[in-house]
C-alpha cells in the first residue's frame, strides 16, 4: 500500500485527487497569493508526472521548477 502524501498540510491519500491552494510569497503591495495545485495520487506505485506552466512576457527571469522523484 502507498503511503499518504503531506503537501502544505493538507494529507492526500494514495487514490483520491486534490486541489490545494499554496502559499506564495506576498505582493510587493502585501497582497497574498495562492497558487492551485492539482494532485493525483495513485493507488499502485509506478511513475510519476509533473507539469508546469507559467506565462512571463515582459520578465527578465525565466522559470524555475524542480522534481523530487
Amino acid at each position: 500500500m502507498r503511503q499518504d502524501l503531506i503537501i502544505s498540510g493538507q494529507t492526500i491519500r494514495p487514490g483520491t485527487n486534490l486541489v490545494i491552494d499554496l502559499p506564495l510569497p506576498p505582493l510587493y503591495t502585501h497582497t497574498p497569493m495562492t497558487m492551485p495545485v492539482h494532485i493525483i495520487h495513485g493507488r499502485k506505485p509506478g511513475a510519476r508526472l509533473f507539469i508546469s506552466a507559467a506565462i512571463h512576457g515582459d520578465e527578465l527571469n525565466g522559470v524555475e521548477t524542480f522534481a523530487v522523484y
